[in-house]
């Protein structure tokens, strides 16, 4: 699970790199203007359910017949590390994670952002 939710990790140390104040409140209001945004331009939701499936898409990739769209997990419902290892959401968020956390570290080490 740790693995699934490093992008929401690197985002936070990024933003925290990156903000001289207010640092969780500069990490929530981009993503919820967008949802907002897409909301009220678009009508629709699929940002928001980007966002859902990086809080939450561990559960169906992990288990072996997980329903998509549910978090019931039954606990007779096998733990299958082969279709986690398997997703790509689970690589893409490792590689996007990588690269915030090395612009979180260019901005530590530069002393701030410019």
């Amino acid at each position: 699970m740790a693995l699934w939710d490093s992008p929401m990790y690197a985002w936070l140390l990024l933003v925290s790199a990156w903000a001289r104040r207010a640092a969780l409140l500069c990490a929530a209001l981009p993503p919820l203007s967008l949802v907002i945004l897409e909301r009220l331009v678009f009508q629709s939701g699929h940002v928001a359910a980007f966002f859902e499936y990086r809080a939450m898409g561990w559960a169906t990739a992990a288990f072996a017949h997980a329903p998509r769209g549910s978090l019931l997990i039954d606990p007779l419902n096998p733990v299958a590390p082969e279709k986690f290892v398997r997703d790509a959401g689970l690589w893409l968020g490792l590689a996007s994670a990588a690269v915030m956390l090395a612009a979180a570290v260019r901005i530590r080490r530069s002393g701030g952002p410019t």
